[in-house]
């Protein structure tokens, strides 16, 4: 093997150049470490989903026996339905404000903004519009802004805040 000069350059001193530069190089901004936000949105907005659409048939049920309830049981089972209505709508209100954070959080990443969008495309294709018009372009304003921020880009007029 032949012995290396002082002043050539081998594979040891390439190694040792390369840890001396990373270690001069400041350290990422605190914003680059922090996971990306849209992440728990996501899975937020996950549960809140799931939690309404496994109360279902229970209230499918707390409905079948409110309606066919025999007499002299009819009052306990309307009670009941009347309980189930007033968990769907709070099921409801988390999965809306669940859906509001979610539009709203401007993922730091390109792969937060891919996950965004492959989520509100797999509730759709499932039957499920995730958000509404307003809500819809809300998305993607966040979307922009996340894309914007990472290509260097100034946020365009009417985007979400990077």
């Amino acid at each position: 093997m032949a012995e290396a000069e002082p002043r050539s350059i081998t594979r040891r001193s390439l190694v040792a150049a390369l840890a001396l530069s990373v270690a001069a190089v400041p350290s990422l901004p605190a914003l680059a470490r922090e996971p990306d936000p849209i992440f728990a949105a996501i899975e937020a907005h996950r549960r809140a989903y799931d939690g309404l659409a496994n109360f279902a048939d229970q209230l499918a049920t707390a409905e079948q026996a409110a309606w066919h309830a025999p007499r002299g049981q009819r009052r306990a089972a309307k009670q009941r339905l009347k309980q189930a209505y007033a968990e769907e709508r709070r099921l409801g209100e988390i999965l809306g404000d669940a859906t509001a954070r979610m539009v709203t959080t401007v993922p730091r990443t390109l792969e937060g903004a891919v996950a965004a969008l492959a989520y509100v495309r797999e509730l759709y294709a499932n039957g499920y519009p995730v958000c509404e018009q307003d809500e819809c372009m809300t998305l993607l304003a966040s979307i922009e802004a996340a894309i914007c921020r990472s290509a260097g880009l100034p946020a365009p007029d009417g985007a979400c805040p990077t």
